[in-house]
């Protein structure tokens, strides 16, 4: 559409130059017969329509150059939104390896710590240390899961599949929250960091 359009307007500027010159020029509305004239024709032809022949180049030059960067532009977002994909899918791949790795109960029974989480068995039962390991390995997945999530939304066009992430890290979040005595010390900071992401997402 944008090249119909050049084409236009240069054939416009051809025929503006050619019959201003027929109108106004040496030829009134009789062609000339001398080659002088002639001459003189292709002179004013050549350097007014050439001119403005050469202004329109460099207008389509520079249209075609923002095109192209626009469309640069364009493919770099998505590279950005994939990439923040993917480094959120590789959270949640070792959030879910986290949750599948397995605890010993006090009677030899063997618990998922998932099932712990999910408050189908009570952490009571499970060995202590244990326990507080894979909880500080989750506070920490937890918080780059939370930043990851923030980042994602911000250069993600549909909003579901991000409210699925979201969700996931609101729950263990709680969880997270209800359990602090479990957590080291210093980890209100972390909680709190956590809860303020996905509050303002």
């Amino acid at each position: 559409m944008e090249f119909l359009v050049v084409v236009i307007l240069a054939v416009a500027v051809l025929a503006a130059v050619f019959f201003s010159y027929f109108i106004i020029g040496e030829f009134s509305l009789s062609p000339s017969v001398t080659n002088t004239d002639w001459g003189a024709f292709g002179s004013y032809f050549g350097g007014v329509a050439g001119s403005a022949l050469s202004f329109i180049s460099v207008i389509l030059v520079a249209y075609t150059l923002y095109l192209q960067r626009k469309q640069i532009g364009e493919i770099q977002k998505e590279n950005i939104k994939q990439d923040n994909l993917r480094y959120i899918e590789k959270i949640d791949d070792e959030l879910s390896m986290l949750l599948s790795e397995n605890l010993k109960a006090n009677n030899a029974e063997i618990f998922s710590f998932g099932d712990i989480v999910n408050g189908c068995i009570s952490e009571e039962k499970i060995d202590f240390v244990q326990y507080k390991s894979l909880m500080d390995k989750l506070l920490k997945l937890t918080a780059s899961y939370c930043q990851a999530i923030s980042v994602y939304k911000d250069n993600v066009n549909s909003y579901f599949i991000y409210r699925v992430y979201w969700e996931k890290a609101n729950e263990l979040l709680n969880y997270l929250e209800s359990k602090r005595e479990f957590l080291y010390e210093m980890s209100g900071p972390t909680l709190l960091l956590c809860r303020n992401i996905l509050d303002e997402s």
